[in-house]
């Protein structure tokens, strides 16, 4: 599906809470590889002019396109 497994998984180290997310299919074939699948989510979910360092902020790590690639 997408190279994906259909699924999110937020990581909450304030509140150490872990949580799963199963966004509609289509938003994964939107979006160009995780990277833009990431920027949906940060945009979509951050306040603007949030602090960097702060506890609003998110961290995401995403997988690219090339992502089990064999050579």
């Amino acid at each position: 599906m997408f190279g994906n497994m259909g699924r999110i998984l937020f990581v909450d180290l304030t509140k150490g809470a872990i949580t799963e997310e199963s966004p509609p299919r289509e938003i994964f074939g939107d979006y160009l590889s995780g990277y833009g699948l990431g920027t949906c989510i940060l945009f979509s979910r951050m306040k603007p002019k949030v602090d960097p360092l702060g506890p609003e902020n998110m961290l995401g790590f995403t997988t690219g396109t090339l992502v089990g690639l064999r050579r």
